[in-house]
Parts: C-alpha cells; sequence; structure tokens
C-alpha cells in the first residue's frame, strides 16, 4: 500500500507568527545595544587596567633611576684617565636621557590619564601628586648636576650622595605609603586650610615657637 504525504506549503503567514509578541521580536536587537554596551564597558575598564600597569611600571624605573644615579657620581672622584671619565658620563646620560626621563613623561602622563578616567579626588591623591611634584623636582636637579659633574675638577661627595639617596628614597617610600594606605583627610582640616588665615592658624598650631 503506498501512502501519499501532503505537500506542506510555507507562506508568507507562515514565515512570520502570527501569534508570536512584538517585544519577542524585537529581544534580538535589545540584546545587540546590550552587547555593545557591555564591550564598550570592558573595552574602557582594560584601558584602564593597562594605563595603570603602564604607570606603575614608569614610576618604579623612574625611580629606581633616580635612587641609583648618585651611586654613579660619586664614581666621579674615582676616575683615573680619560677614556674611563668618558665612559661613565656616556653611562650616566644615557641613564637620564634615554631611560629615566622618558619614563617620568609617561609616568606623569598616564597618572594625567588615570585622574580623568577614574575620576579620583580623593584628599589623599592631593597629597601624592605634592610628592609627586617633589620627585619632578628632584629629577630636575639631577639633570643640572649632569650637567657640571663632567667638568674639569668637578667632584660628588660623600655627604651629598647620602643626602640625595636619602631624601629620594623618604620622597618614593611615601609616595607608595599614600597610594597603598589612602589615608582620610577630615574635612575640618581642608576648611581650615581654605578659609582666609586658615594656613597662618595651622601653622601656629604646629610650630612648637611663639610666631607673631
Amino acid at each position: 500500500m503506498r501512502y501519499i504525504l501532503p505537500h506542506v506549503h510555507s507562506g508568507e503567514g507562515e514565515r512570520t507568527n502570527p501569534g508570536k509578541p512584538a517585544s519577542l521580536c524585537n529581544s534580538g536587537s535589545d540584546h545587540g545595544w546590550a552587547g555593545s554596551i557591555l564591550s564598550a564597558l570592558l573595552a574602557v575598564r582594560s584601558m584602564i587596567a593597562a594605563l595603570k600597569f603602564l604607570h606603575i611600571a614608569a614610576i618604579a624605573i623612574w625611580a629606581g633611576g633616580l635612587l641609583s644615579l648618585p651611586a654613579l657620581y660619586v664614581q666621579r672622584a674615582h676616575v683615573r684617565d680619560d677614556r674611563a671619565l668618558y665612559q661613565l658620563q656616556m653611562i650616566v646620560r644615557f641613564s637620564y636621557v634615554a631611560v629615566i626621563s622618558p619614563a617620568a613623561f609617561l609616568a606623569v602622563g598616564s597618572g594625567i590619564a588615570l585622574i580623568f578616567g577614574q575620576q579620583t579626588f580623593a584628599g589623599w591623591f592631593s597629597v601624592k601628586l605634592f610628592f609627586v611634584a617633589l620627585l619632578v623636582m628632584l629629577h630636575v636637579l639631577t639633570g643640572l648636576v649632569i650637567i657640571r659633574l663632567f667638568r674639569d675638577g668637578e667632584v660628588y661627595p660623600v655627604w651629598r650622595f647620602l643626602l640625595a639617596t636619602a631624601v629620594t628614597g623618604a620622597v618614593v617610600v611615601i609616595i607608595l605609603f599614600v597610594v597603598l594606605a589612602k589615608p582620610a583627610l577630615t574635612v575640618e582640616l581642608n576648611r581650615d586650610i581654605l578659609e582666609p588665615g586658615g594656613l597662618q592658624r595651622l601653622i601656629r598650631t604646629l610650630s612648637p615657637w611663639t610666631l607673631p
């Protein structure tokens, strides 16, 4: 016995299900918008993470270079001939120009980008910026030392080596402490400083001597 199956026509009405709600039909586009927003947020988070990595690496190279340069300066007094003096000069200048200075620019630039990316406006961040500014000043002073160091008759005494290393190390340690601990600054202290004459009252409070 032969069975003949009926032929099913796929009409226009069967392709669009009349019983399916319109909201379900548009769910695909809604998921597309949500996926685009999620991808954008993930891209922003990845960019901020990359900036943080670049910022930390640049500060590490910058701080390490400023701490190590005074130890090279001391070697200026122990140079015996012109060839050794030239080699020491090339090492110092290459370290400052090609390694430490680019790291400083990257550290400051990535830090500025992170300010706008994370909108960090806490009190501890202002303290960090202050000590970073001190590190920039030490960087400029280091460049001035390099200019004068390799002139005839110039030496770098040991006491300056100890002082420069101690000051630079203290600034770096304070920056690390502020970033890791994130100390909370009281609002009363900020208001007292911002009021007219507030800084003078604060100095009188902290000073062990009687000020006029």
